[in-house]
């Protein structure tokens, strides 16, 4: 093989075990911080490869959660997140459908949805988007509560926050 082949050839290669690489840091456990195709922010925490906490950025700013009561699977529906010291209520809708890369994913999951929080964006918005990233950071688990049943999620690491931060 000449020289410019042997380049070419290990150009793809490192094209291609980034690309993996890539994709195996996104899949894994734990939380993350990734920007869409057309470069809006997330926050997502994944446990046993499943979304089960994400906020997404866009015209509007999804909180997406693993509801509590898997035994309900549609309606409207409030939930609770809180750690030692704050709890903030949320109102959201459930659904079986999960948003990820731009596609539009059917679960045996049910998630609740809560479209800016429940406020119209502006100055109110910012404050509850900032008290809640508040709250994620915040040393200690994370408890998410529905009408019957609760889960603890450990907290969002500050490095990640801080990437987050300011971009919705």
């Amino acid at each position: 093989m000449l020289p410019k082949e042997k380049a070419w050839v290990l150009l793809v290669a490192a094209y291609c075990i980034f690309a993996v690489g890539a994709g195996l840091r996104a899949e894994s456990d734990g939380w993350s911080f990734e920007r869409d195709g057309r470069g809006n922010p997330s926050v997502e925490y994944r446990e046993n490869g499943r979304s089960v906490m994400s906020l997404e950025c866009g015209r509007a700013l999804g909180f997406w959660a693993v509801y509590p009561d898997q035994g309900r699977n549609s309606g409207a529906a409030n939930f609770m997140v809180s750690n030692s010291g704050r709890k903030l209520v949320y109102p959201g809708d459930l659904t079986d459908q999960f948003v990820e890369d731009d596609d539009v994913t059917t679960s045996n999951t049910i998630y609740i949805v809560s479209w800016n929080l429940g406020l119209n964006q502006g100055e109110s918005f910012d404050k509850e988007l900032a008290e809640l990233l508040g709250l994620l950071s915040a040393s200690g688990d994370i408890t998410v509560t529905g009408e019957k049943g609760s889960y603890k999620i450990p907290h969002l690491s500050n490095d990640v926050k801080k990437k987050f931060d300011g971009t919705c």
